[in-house]
């Protein structure tokens, strides 16, 4: 569900508050080159574009955008970003693609550390990246290959024998193939509960949002009420 998760949101403001404190070429640039962020905008703003691709397979451009300027984001820029991160973000084979330029033991050593680091550890990624020696580019593909393996597979849409013909045709060895189906059998279950959770505490706060704005049209109605009891008693006095 997301649009944000409550516990992200906070997050997801302080990549905001950054990216609203920068000078307006310097934001243009990044808006328009998402896909060419040095390490420390990529750090920065990690929360906002994780937040943003985390959502763009569940919810319409309008509806991400909306809630970015709920958050503090200027309007214009919530749309370019929803809007540019849609078409610059790279697609899974690219992904891939990339992992499988790294060298079989470094794939071994840091792909499944980097998976529980990210999902499990929640470290922030200039943390991972200093303690495994990756780019903050490669700490991003592997977010992003695992979520997306994970989500599908969790949901049934993907099955192990399609992933593996996708990590065949994106170049995998038969040794990085291994790692990564290991690592997704090993945190299917953590995955899959994590989804589930997730989608529950979503739907509490969607429900503590009904309640509270029930709870507060109610009180407006019994100021009204109480409003219109005191005309009438004020009207009844004149007419006396």
């Amino acid at each position: 569900m997301s649009l944000f998760r409550k516990d992200f949101e906070a997050r997801i403001k302080e990549s905001i508050n950054y990216f609203n404190s920068l000078g307006r070429e310097k934001q243009s640039f990044i808006v328009s080159n998402l896909v060419m962020l040095d390490d420390d905008d990529g750090e920065k703003l990690s929360a906002l574009l994780s937040g943003i691709r985390n959502d763009i397979s569940n919810y319409d451009q309008t509806t991400i955008s909306n809630k970015l300027f709920e958050l503090g984001l200027e309007k214009t820029y919530a749309v370019l970003f929803v809007q540019n991160i849609i078409e610059q973000t790279p697609t899974l084979e690219y992904e891939l693609k990339e992992l499988a330029k790294l060298s079989d033991d470094d794939f071994k050593d840091n792909f499944p550390k980097c998976m529980t680091n990210i999902w499990v550890e929640r470290k922030p990624t200039k943390q991972i990246s200093e303690e495994q020696e990756l780019s903050m580019s490669q700490i991003q593909i592997i977010a992003d290959v695992t979520r997306t393996l994970m989500n599908e597979i969790v949901r049934s849409s993907l099955s192990e024998k399609k992933v593996t013909e996708l990590c065949k045709t994106s170049d995998f060895s038969d040794s990085k193939l291994e790692v990564l189906l290991n690592t997704i059998r090993i945190n299917s279950e953590y995955w899959r509960k994590f989804v589930m959770f997730s989608n529950t505490q979503d739907a509490f706060f969607s429900l503590q949002n009904i309640e509270q704005q029930n709870d507060m049209i109610l009180r407006t109605l019994q100021e009204i009420l109480k409003i219109l009891k005191g005309k009438d008693a004020g009207d009844n006095m004149h007419f006396q």
